[in-house]
């Protein structure tokens, strides 16, 4: 009888670990599954962060392209305005004078001389309202974006 009773608390002892053994077997096999399934969100979060950027920076790269083919537009603009402008002040009886004295108008700003230079990592305002404009037009220019 004690025999028995032996024999079957090691039968279900043995049943206990092959059902504990499966269990830690299947939790392995949980384990390596989510491993897996938070690897490839990962991947999925990666591939989607790098596309968003990719296209902000193209966005902002064309936005600010626009801005400057714009800003290049108005200077064009303004040193015609200011070529007729001088054609006209020099071609009246007030040019005649002041060519034929060898005075020039020197208290205007040339625009020529505002140009642009990508080289040069300063850019010069005439005033500082100018520089609050640029400013400003950057900072609605790339608000914009988002």
């Amino acid at each position: 009888l004690r025999h028995q009773g032996l024999q079957q608390s090691i039968q279900s002892l043995q049943s206990h670990i092959t059902s504990l053994l499966a269990d830690i077997r299947e939790i392995a096999d949980c384990q390596e599954q989510m491993t897996t399934d938070v690897r490839m969100a990962m991947e999925e979060i990666d591939t989607k962060t790098r596309e968003l950027l990719t296209g902000v920076c193209t966005s902002l790269e064309e936005e600010l392209n626009d801005y400057f083919r714009s800003g290049k537009r108005k200077e064009q603009q303004m040193l015609e305005e200011e070529d007729a402008e001088q054609r006209r002040s020099q071609s009246g009886l007030w040019g005649k004078i002041s060519q034929w004295s060898g005075i020039n108008n020197q208290g205007r700003e040339d625009y020529r001389k505002r140009d642009f230079a990508p080289d040069s990592p300063e850019i010069k305002f005439s005033d500082r309202r100018e520089a609050l404009e640029l400013m400003t037009q950057i900072e609605s220019t790339v608000t914009s974006l988002h």
